[in-house]
């Protein structure tokens, strides 16, 4: 592939500035993706991203590893593995265009719902487990590896059924991320959709992405969780119909 131009490179500093400090206001940077893929192509995009979301990651489950509710996530083990499979498959086989009108459809479809969702009250889910797992893990594999994020709202939902509290909940998302982004990330090796323009794009990501984080931190207390959430729904929903009118 191409080395990347410098307007490329410049936008995506800032969209990564601005994507993991929206990560550490709203709990999750699902708008990294559809910004990037607005100018660049996914199969850079996706790799680069997931390298950057693991190592973003993995500190976290590192230093809160006793919340991790490791019995809890077991059975989400082979649905996940089976779910890379399928969405390496997809990554591979179908054309950048193809993969852009999907994540623009997936990205609006959430964003509508997360607007939705936000204006719900809260129900008490009781589907048993065993019903839940397959489709879940197997869903967010999928969506994850296939359009390189958007996995933790996904993976939330059985987090959620589980009840924990605000620390493990964290921790053991981070350690769902990190063992997500590690199997697809070996996947994205093996096919060769890791060049030197990829490689490129992810030295300016690894920086730009820690001064977002801080950014981020500093407004934390300053911003309503819930209100920035329906702020970054309005943006999803609004860039997934950019991406299907590129």
């Amino acid at each position: 592939m191409d080395e990347l131009s410098s307007f490329q490179l410049g936008w995506a500093a800032l969209i990564f500035t601005v994507g993991f400090a929206i990560r550490n206001l709203a709990g999750f940077g699902a708008i990294l993706l559809p910004a990037l893929a607005l100018f660049l192509p996914l199969a850079k995009v996706v790799p680069v991203v997931t390298l950057i979301a693991v190592i973003s990651s993995i500190g976290i489950a590192v230093r809160h590893r006793r919340q991790i509710v490791w019995r809890d996530l077991a059975p989400l083990v082979p649905w996940t593995l089976l779910g890379v499979a399928l969405g390496l498959a997809l990554f591979d086989r179908l054309s950048d265009d193809t993969l852009v009108m999907a994540l623009g459809v997936f990205v609006a479809a959430f964003g509508l719902y997360s607007l939705w969702q936000g204006e719900q009250p809260p129900r008490e889910r009781r589907a048993p487990r065993w019903l839940i797992v397959p489709p879940l893990a197997t869903f967010a594999a999928v969506i994850g590896t296939t359009f390189g994020g958007l996995a933790g709202p996904v993976y939330g939902v059985y987090l959620e059924w589980l009840k924990l509290d605000k620390g493990a909940f964290r921790a053991s998302m981070s350690a769902l991320l990190v063992a997500l982004g590690t199997l697809r990330g070996i996947g994205y090796l093996s096919l060769g959709f890791f060049d030197q323009g990829t490689l490129q794009l992810a030295a300016l990501a690894l920086p730009c992405s820690i001064v977002g984080l801080v950014i981020g931190a500093k407004l934390h207390a300053r911003a309503s969780p819930r209100g920035f959430r329906r702020v970054v729904a309005v943006l999803l929903t609004v860039s997934g119909l950019a991406l299907l009118l590129r």
